[in-house]
């Protein structure tokens, strides 16, 4: 028989899965999902509390001042209302809760980065704030996740 991409690429049925592949990826279950989630959200709370430190010293590298300080947290904040209604609005039409997940990670890594770049410029600084702003609902992907992964009822 053939296997399931070469099935699909004959235009057969795309969701069948061969027992070749089916094999190579054992699902995990509820529960399991729910350790990875947490080990996941740990790891990113932990980049958040070794990058976000930083920012106030990168900054004073550069010589900001008040007002440029205040114009990079407000490009941060305004960033964090847009990439919420629109990643919200893409992952219940198409990305789903995982793939949310998923850009919000490689979005904040980006990000996370570029402020570690030593060739870093305040704009360029600014940049990566409203990329880590516009991407990273990693609280918002991973509660939604939670609720879909437990049972409806007292321990919810």
């Amino acid at each position: 028989g053939l296997c399931c991409r070469a099935r699909a690429a004959k235009g057969s049925h795309a969701s069948h899965r061969c027992k070749q592949h089916a094999a190579a990826m054992p699902k995990l279950t509820k529960n399991a999902q729910l350790w990875v989630l947490v080990v996941v959200v740990l790891l990113d709370l932990l980049a958040v509390s070794l990058v976000v430190p930083l920012l106030p010293a990168r900054y004073r590298e550069l010589g900001v001042g008040a007002k440029s300080l205040g114009f990079a947290s407000s490009a941060y904040s305004l960033a964090q209302i847009v990439g919420g209604l629109a990643l919200g609005a893409l992952s219940d039409r198409s990305l789903g809760h995982r793939g949310l997940l998923l850009l919000s990670f490689v979005g904040a890594a980006t990000a996370y980065a570029i402020v570690g770049w030593p060739g870093a410029t305040f704009y360029t600084l600014v940049g990566s704030r409203v990329v880590v702003g516009l991407c990273k609902q990693t609280m918002t992907a991973s509660t939604a996740l939670v609720a879909e992964l437990t049972a409806p009822g007292p321990d919810r």
